[in-house]
């Protein structure tokens, strides 16, 4: 079992103001041109900070650091110690008033995981889309293990692997055998022989330096005629599509895209890298926190309308799918809700719930766990808020948020551009919002959308969507055609062959297969998909993953390395088990979309179809 801690008692304390920029960044530390930096940030040597990446705050980073593309760090006081790795889409967040976040030396963050207002002492690791919550202290070399969520106040003990959802202690004393069969790796013997690696490239090739990392502006664009009340605060990178309305005393904070007809009321937060591609009517005092995805309906518009109304928390990694939210929700960090699924008014989702499709959730209900369950009665007495949370989150809107947003920022003018190739061959369109660096082949009828980031040696067949937001990172990546990667997707490389710290004897290689479909802030990591694969919103593939032909990986699932799930099976859970072998496709229908609507006519035409072998 785990140790648990005390709650502390929430201050009434008001949110700081980010500090006076003031930036200090070592000659020796290596910035991307697209992330940003805002505050009182310091980084150390041979530190490397990648695309689109946020800092926002007072936040120091030691030397020998790798933050991965699309990563947000954003607190009043973060720590961030010497070899560390914060990987792809993870989120580094201070907590409540009372919580202390650090990140000692020799630790992992894994892809889209969460850590907010906690404690990770040396040599301590959080999986892949792994949340630690508010205050949970991983003592000396503990592990959370892929997919694994902490309640606030956890303590995981020095050596000990937690898994599960919630999290429990499964080894009293993790070996490196254990951890090579979560991670495919040991981490901290990879983390020194990635950084060395890093190091060496910094010294032949040292990085330009700038005074400022405003990021890219993000005004060239906008569409349409946005109304934005004179009180209300748009970040320059932001970008703007459609028709908009924000009302006072919003902030809309670094990189985030809105788009379609959207009306967001007063003092709402939007924070860093969240995209909202819905029509939807969002109330007063909402915060919906950094790399959230709010998305639109099924197709024809059968979910609408959509709305969050007010004083409603949406925690950071959050998908909000279709998704009706009345007053006075709220979403922990990690939380996946899907089409035409509906939370009741003054309800809790705790971090890392699945809400299913066609879902409702009634009202002062609390909802936990993947697949995700209801409480038996209604009801939410203050003591029980305290005992879930350790905080009033409306109290916290209300009372720190709201006149937080009510004192002005100072934003550094961004970049106009930034000056890089493509040496690829494109023939589809490319949204001019888009990025495209090395050697990226983009093929006929294929659509890359704002915001997706590509870089590297990137093939792409025929008739693909890169929707918003997407980043795909790769040496050696082929996506078959009519495959479809959804906003905030994640899909990169995987680990070299016989390193120092890894046994695979050949390289993990980044295959799509036609016809796959990976969904909202999936992240997938040195995976190959078979041919009609699906990968569904928030899941994590670790190194090595296959998900076969046919196969589904259900909503906020998480893989371990390796692991093979096979062609037409269904796998879900934290970590994934296959769950159903040898699924027809309606059944795959009914869980990935909520009714009998095969995606492959979303994917291609009628004549098309006539070359393909289409599963029944």
């Amino acid at each position: 079992m785990l140790k648990w801690v005390r709650p502390a008692a929430l201050a009434a304390a008001m949110l700081a103001v980010l500090p006076a920029s003031a930036l200090n960044i070592d000659p020796k530390a290596e910035v991307h041109p697209t992330a940003v930096l805002m505050g009182n940030i310091t980084v150390g040597p041979y530190t490397r900070i990648g695309p689109k990446v946020v800092i926002e705050g007072d936040v120091t980073i030691g030397h020998h650091v790798n933050i991965l593309g699309n990563a947000v760090i954003h607190g009043d006081r973060v720590t961030i110690g010497n070899y560390v790795r914060i990987d792809y889409g993870a989120r580094v967040l201070d907590g409540r008033p009372a919580d202390e976040t650090y990140i000692r030396d020799n630790c992992w963050v894994g892809m889209n995981a969460t850590v907010r207002g906690s404690r990770m002492e040396e040599g301590s690791a959080v999986g892949n889309g792994a949340v630690a919550d508010f205050n949970t202290h991983l003592e000396k070399g503990a592990v959370l293990a892929h997919g694994g969520v902490t309640l606030h106040d956890a303590v995981i003990p020095a050596g000990a692997l937690a898994e599960g959802l919630p999290a429990q202690v499964t080894q009293k004393a993790v070996t490196d055998g254990g951890r090579q069969k979560i991670f495919g790796l040991i981490p901290s013997v990879w983390i020194h022989y990635e950084h060395d690696r890093i190091a060496a490239a910094i010294d032949r090739n040292p990085p330009k330096r700038q005074e400022r990392y405003p990021g890219i502006a993000g005004k060239p664009f906008w569409t349409g005629s946005p109304k934005i009340d004179p009180t209300a605060q748009i970040h320059p990178t932001a970008i703007l599509m459609g028709r908009i309305t924000i009302g006072p005393y919003t902030r809309v904070g670094p990189n985030v895209i809105i788009g379609e007809n959207t009306t967001i009321g007063s003092h709402c937060d939007i924070r860093a890298n969240t995209n909202i591609r819905a029509p939807t009517v969002i109330g007063d005092y909402v915060l919906i926190g950094e790399r959230v995805h709010v998305g639109d309906s099924r197709t024809g518009g059968s979910d609408n309308p959509l709305w969050i109304k007010d004083y409603s928390y949406i925690g950071s990694g959050s998908v909000v799918h279709a998704t009706k939210i009345d007053a006075e929700v709220y979403y922990g960090a990690n939380v996946t809700s899907d089409y035409g699924s509906y939370v009741g008014e003054g309800s809790i989702v705790m971090s890392g719930a699945s809400v299913r499709h066609d879902e409702r959730i009634r009202d002062h209900m609390v909802f936990e766990g993947n697949p995700g369950l209801a409480g038996a009665q209604p009801g939410i007495p203050d003591a029980m808020m305290m005992q879930l949370l350790g905080f009033r989150p409306k109290q916290w809107l209300a009372e720190v948020m709201g006149p937080a947003l009510e004192k002005r920022e100072t934003y550094e003018p961004p970049l106009d551009k930034w000056e890089h190739t493509n040496k690829g061959i494109v023939k589809g369109a490319v949204n001019p919002a888009a990025i495209l660096v090395g050697n990226v082949s983009i093929g006929e009828g294929s659509r890359v959308y704002p915001g997706a980031y590509l870089e590297g040696n990137i093939t792409i067949g025929k008739r693909c969507d890169v929707v918003v937001d997407v980043m795909i990172v790769s040496q050696d990546a082929v996506i078959g055609e009519h495959s479809h990667m959804y906003d905030k997707a994640i899909i990169v490389d995987g680990r070299p062959a016989l390193t120092a710290s890894t046994t695979n004897d050949k390289p993990d290689l980044v295959r799509l297969g036609m016809f796959s479909w990976i969904n909202h802030l999936a992240a997938l990591q040195g995976t190959t998909t078979g041919d009609f694969s699906l990968a569904n919103i928030g899941v994590s593939a670790a190194y090595g993953t296959h998900i076969g032909a046919e196969a589904l990986l259900l909503n906020n699932s998480a893989t371990y390395a390796g692991q093979q799930l096979p062609a037409r099976s269904i796998s879900y859970g934290n970590p994934a088990k296959v769950r159903v072998l040898d699924s027809t496709m309606r059944e795959r229908e009914f869980f990935f979309y909520g009714k009998s609507y095969p995606t492959w006519e979303r994917q291609a035409t009628a004549e098309e179809l006539k070359s393909y072998t289409i599963p029944k």
